[in-house]
C-alpha cells in the first residue's frame, strides 16, 4: 500500500499530534501530484499578486512583502480538488472531530529575500485558539509542503505542546523572527511531498528564506461544525455546481454539510466564548 493509499492515522501519529500539537508524515504526495499542485499554486499565486497590485483585497492578505498567498485553490485546477480527498485527511479529520467542514485551501509562499534583507515574517502567533468543550481544537491545518523545508529556505517554526501549554506572550505580527523568543522551538524540516498536521492553537511562525528559490506549502484546513461561523468564504457557492458534482461524497459534505455524519445531522452552535484568533 502507497502512503497516499493510508485509511488512518497511526496511533503513534495521532499522539504526538495531541501532545505536541503536530505531526509529520512522510511521502504523502508523489512527483506527479507535486507537479500539478506548484502548477496550480503558480497559477493562483500570479492573480493573487496582480490583484493585490490593483488595489483589491484578497482573502488572507499578508502584511508584507516578504509572504504570499492565494485561498480557495480548488478553483485553480484538478489536483487540489483531489488533494481535498485525500484518505489520511479524512481519516484525521474523523476521529478528531466526527464532523468537519473546509476552513479554505490555501497556498503560502515565502520569496527569497537577500542574505542581508531584514524580513518580516508572520511573527509567533496562534491561528486559531478555541478549545471544544470537548477539549480539542476547533480546527485542523494539513501543511504538504511543495518544496523541500530547510533551514536556509526559513522552514517552518513550531514551539510544542504550546497548544496546550501557555509558553509565553506573543508580539505583533509581521516582524522579523527571534527564534530565542521560545528556548523549544522546532523547525518542520520536510522534503516536498510531505505532510505535517498542525493542531491550529500551536504557536509558530514562518522564518526567512535566505535560499535563491520560493519556499512554498499548501494547507487544508479543516474546521469543526461548531466554528462554522468563522469559515470567511462560502465554499458551497464559489466551487459551483459543476466542480461540486465531480467531488466525492465526502468531499461534497466539507462544502456544506459536516462530513462523517448523515446529511440533515444537527450542526454544534457557535459558543459564545469563542476567542478571536
Amino acid at each position: 500500500m502507497s502512503r497516499m493509499e493510508q485509511q488512518s492515522l497511526p496511533a503513534q501519529k495521532l499522539a504526538e499530534l495531541q501532545q505536541r500539537g503536530f505531526t509529520v508524515l512522510w511521502k504523502q504526495l508523489d512527483g506527479g501530484q507535486l507537479q500539478e499542485l506548484r502548477q496550480s499554486a503558480s497559477e493562483a499565486l500570479d492573480a493573487a499578486r496582480e490583484s493585490v497590485a490593483r488595489g483589491e483585497r484578497i482573502p488572507f492578505q499578508p502584511g508584507t512583502r516578504d509572504f504570499e498567498s492565494a485561498s480557495s485553490l480548488y478553483r485553480w485546477g484538478a489536483a487540489p480538488l483531489r488533494l481535498l480527498d485525500h484518505p489520511l485527511v479524512h481519516a484525521t479529520a474523523r476521529e478528531v472531530f466526527g464532523r468537519y467542514l473546509l476552513n479554505d485551501l490555501t497556498v503560502f509562499s515565502v520569496p527569497p529575500a537577500d542574505a542581508e534583507a531584514q524580513v518580516c515574517t508572520t511573527s509567533w502567533h496562534r491561528d486559531c485558539p478555541m478549545t471544544l468543550p470537548e477539549g480539542v481544537s476547533a480546527h485542523l491545518w494539513f501543511l504538504f509542503a511543495l518544496d523541500d523545508f530547510r533551514p536556509d529556505n526559513g522552514a517552518t517554526w513550531v514551539v510544542p505542546r504550546s497548544h496546550i501549554h501557555d509558553v509565553g506572550r506573543l508580539g505583533a505580527p509581521w516582524q522579523p523572527l527571534d527564534p530565542g523568543d521560545f528556548p523549544g522551538a522546532v523547525q518542520l524540516l520536510m522534503d516536498a511531498g510531505d505532510l505535517t498536521i498542525l493542531d491550529a492553537r500551536t504557536i509558530h511562525s514562518s522564518g526567512p528564506n535566505r535560499s535563491a528559490r520560493a519556499r512554498r506549502l499548501m494547507n487544508l484546513g479543516l474546521v469543526h461544525p461548531a466554528m462554522r461561523a468563522r469559515v470567511r468564504i462560502d465554499h458551497r457557492a464559489l466551487v459551483g455546481a459543476e466542480l461540486l458534482a465531480r467531488c466525492s461524497e465526502r468531499v461534497r459534505g466539507m462544502f456544506g454539510e459536516p462530513a462523517g455524519e448523515p446529511s440533515g445531522a444537527a450542526a454544534c452552535t457557535d459558543p459564545a466564548s469563542a476567542e478571536e484568533g
